[in-house]
């Protein structure tokens, strides 16, 4: 089903430790984001993430609230219409019994969007998709804070994802639903993202990254 979608790809491989390594895809566009997870051999507590809006040169991690780290793991090698380009992280490359799952995203107009955003702290701000979201995920890319502030938080309007009162989860954390006063709420071509100090989705100038799906 997922295959089968636009903008959505799953590719499997396996690992070979080389220095430059392409594999290949059938997105039949370039990847904006794609996150990698190690399967088999060991590094399995690892999700590389790459992001159009952070560059070839640096990556997150599902599974953490760290902030972007700087490494080769990309080969410093931005993805194409049909290969993604890997260094040697054990994460992503290793050829000592290293089997991995890579899933790529793209944006289509009119259903998904991979963007990015800075934080305006005591401004609230209106983030333009072109369409409705239903599910939206946001990671705070250069934060330090390193805590749940700066984690995966994941909204949806089937568990309750609307203006005043916000219910979102952390893909890195185990936590239930949590509840906030309507740190951010969709609309008709995108979604609002309110101000105050509280706000962590908000933060003063900290980049954001994010995905919408209609």
């Amino acid at each position: 089903m997922w295959k089968r979608g636009q903008g959505f790809d799953v590719v499997f491989y396996d690992g070979d430790s080389s220095s430059t390594r392409d594999i290949p895809h059938s997105l039949n566009a370039v990847p904006e984001m794609f996150w990698i997870k190690r399967r088999t051999g060991g590094s399995g507590d690892k999700w590389a993430v790459y992001h159009s809006a952070l560059g070839n040169t640096k990556y997150l991690r599902v599974n953490t609230t760290q902030y972007a780290y700087t490494d080769a793991i990309w080969n410093n090698t931005s993805p194409t219409s049909t290969e993604i380009t890997l260094g040697t992280d054990a994460a992503i490359n290793t050829g000592s019994g290293g089997t991995y799952v890579a899933m790529l995203f793209s944006s289509v107009t009119g259903i998904s969007k991979c963007g990015s955003y800075t934080g305006t702290a005591n401004s609230a701000q209106s983030i333009s998709l072109g369409f409705q979201p239903r599910f939206l995920i946001i990671k705070n890319a250069t934060g330090t804070a390193n805590n749940w502030t700066t984690g995966w938080f994941t909204y949806d309007t089937t568990r309750g994802w609307s203006a005043p009162s916000t219910t979102h989860m952390f893909l890195n954390d185990t936590m239930a639903n949590q509840t906030s006063n309507g740190d951010s709420a969709p609309t008709a071509t995108g979604f609002d993202i309110s101000a105050g100090s509280t706000n962590y989705i908000n933060n003063n100038g900290d980049t954001y990254i994010y995905y919408a799906h209609a």
